[in-house]
Order: C-alpha cells, then sequence, then structure tokens
C-alpha cells in the first residue's frame, strides 16, 4: 500500500515539476495508529502538526472540518506519554491548551506556532519544569503568564 501510495505521489510530482525525492517523504501517521500502537507510550517526539487525522467530525464542535483541539486533547488523554519531551503543535487550530499537555513531565520542547486562535496560555504551564523551548509565534496572545518567566530552564 505504501510502495502505491509513494509511485502515485512521485508520478505527480514529476507531472507537476516538483522533486521526486520530496515524494518518497513518509506520509504523516495516523493519531489513531500511534495511539493503538505498544510503542506509542515510550515516544520521545511527537508531531501532531501534520496529522490529517486530527480533523474534527463531532457536529457539535464549531470546527467541523478544521484541525481542533478536542481531538488532540482525546488522543493526548487516551495514552500517557511519561517519556515525550518534544510536542509540536503547530497550526493545530487550538484555541487554548489541552490539559493533558500539563501532564507530561519530561517535556522540553513545545511548539503552538501558527494557532491564530490561541489567546492565552494556562498558568499550569509553568509546572512543566523540564520546558526549554516554547514556540507560540503566530498566535493571537496578549501575555504570557508571570509564573512562566520563572521557569528555570525556559530559554525561548
Amino acid at each position: 500500500m505504501r510502495a502505491h501510495l509513494l509511485r502515485n505521489l512521485a508520478r505527480a510530482a514529476s507531472r507537476n515539476g516538483t522533486a521526486a525525492a520530496r515524494a518518497a517523504a513518509p506520509a504523516p501517521q495516523s493519531w489513531r495508529r500511534l495511539a493503538t500502537s505498544p510503542l506509542a507510550t515510550d515516544a520521545v517526539n511527537l508531531d501532531l502538526s501534520q496529522a490529517k487525522a486530527l480533523t474534527c467530525h463531532n457536529m457539535m464542535c464549531e470546527h467541523v472540518g478544521e484541525p481542533c483541539g478536542c481531538r488532540i486533547a482525546a488522543f493526548l488523554e487516551r495514552r500517557s506519554f511519561p517519556k515525550l519531551e518534544t510536542l509540536s503543535l503547530r497550526g493545530a487550530g487550538l484555541r487554548a491548551v489541552p490539559d493533558a499537555v500539563l501532564r507530561l513531565p519530561r517535556l522540553r520542547e513545545l511548539d503552538l506556532s501558527r494557532n491564530e486562535l490561541l489567546r492565552a496560555l494556562p498558568d499550569d504551564l509553568a509546572a512543566l519544569e523540564s520546558l526549554e523551548t516554547l514556540d507560540v509565534t503566530e498566535t493571537a496572545l496578549e501575555a504570557l503568564p508571570p509564573r512562566l518567566f520563572h521557569l528555570p530552564r525556559l530559554r525561548r
């Protein structure tokens, strides 16, 4: 199946004049498949920014058809990620940081960039004492929680 997909991508790339090497890049892994993987709880790096499975299908949600924080929260809450150090939620359509993020004790890097609807960060984010990098570029943040400045390892 993957080989078939890569062949089709390579054909499309050659027709569009784009590099065939770009077509050989692995497709984003479905979050459902990752959530059921026995290795999922051992993950150290997790990039949910490209996961198409994060598109919301909940008819009660205002993000139907778009990436949604409720899907991310559901994924993170279904599994425990005690070893997770890097989490990218770039461009995920977040309005708020999911509470499950606050329960990642080893998190060193958190990418919340390109979440244009994100207006505030929770004060409890300061409980992530291992946090070194927090990317909030291209968000609607008006201010950062004052406690965030007391994190000993936070560099940027």
